[in-house]
């Protein structure tokens, strides 16, 4: 298992390092931070393997990993 956390827009949004350092608190699986949703995404699709790639958040990260697996296609 792998984590990979982002920050989607700029207003009451938690910076993805301070979201990855909570993230570490509570795991010992490997946790990258990375403030781009596109590259985010990158990230996470390198470290799927051949398991399901899970992706939580607000309907802003919905749309912006929609919009980056879109570009992906063209």
């Amino acid at each position: 298992t792998h984590i990979t956390v982002t920050t989607v827009g700029e207003y009451r949004a938690l910076p993805a390092d301070q979201l990855a350092e909570a993230f570490r608190r509570y795991t010992t699986s490997p946790v990258t931070a990375d403030a781009d949703p596109a590259s985010a995404l990158e990230t996470a699709l390198k470290h799927q393997g051949d398991g399901v790639l899970f992706c939580a958040g607000s309907l802003y990260l919905a749309a912006a990993v929609k919009e980056s697996i879109e570009n992906r296609r063209e």
